[in-house]
């Protein structure tokens, strides 16, 4: 998943009141503000993780036929991605002259931090959701 920002601060930053303006070298000011040489670099990454994960496998009993796989990765609350949450559904299609068991759609479901994982006190998060469909299978070429 692209992009989340890499955020690296240096420097200080002194916020600053009428009332202790002066003792931070603030003189004639009235009112609040902030002084200082505080810098903010930001690198925009991609996000990459890997995470354990748990699952569960639905299969036919009859003939043994995955029917769908769902994967809940298990991310941390630090991590920039907070869920992703896989589900992928398989049954039966052609490729070609055969049927086969293929995967016909997939849905992941996802939060993320949009602003990335600043330190600051309160974030927002965003929810998605994917949904895919397959079809048009084709037998593999043999070369």
């Amino acid at each position: 998943m692209c992009c989340f920002p890499n955020v690296k601060q240096a420097g200080i930053a002194r916020f600053y009141t009428s009332m202790n303006g002066p003792l931070l070298g603030s003189e004639g000011k009235s009112g609040g503000g902030v002084a200082g040489n505080f810098q903010t670099n930001t690198d925009w990454n991609d996000f990459q993780s890997t995470v354990p994960y748990h699952g569960r496998f639905y299969i036919d009993p009859a003939t043994g036929t995955v029917l769908r796989m769902i994967v809940e990765a298990e991310l941390k609350p630090s991590d920039v991605v907070h869920q992703m949450d896989t589900r992928i559904d398989y049954g039966p299609t052609r490729a070609g002259q055969a049927t086969i068991i293929a995967p016909l759609r997939s849905v992941v479901d996802l939060v993320v931090v949009p602003n990335g994982d600043s330190g600051a006190g309160g974030y927002s998060t965003r929810t998605a959701l994917f949904s895919s469909e397959y079809s048009e299978y084709r037998p593999a070429q043999n070369n």
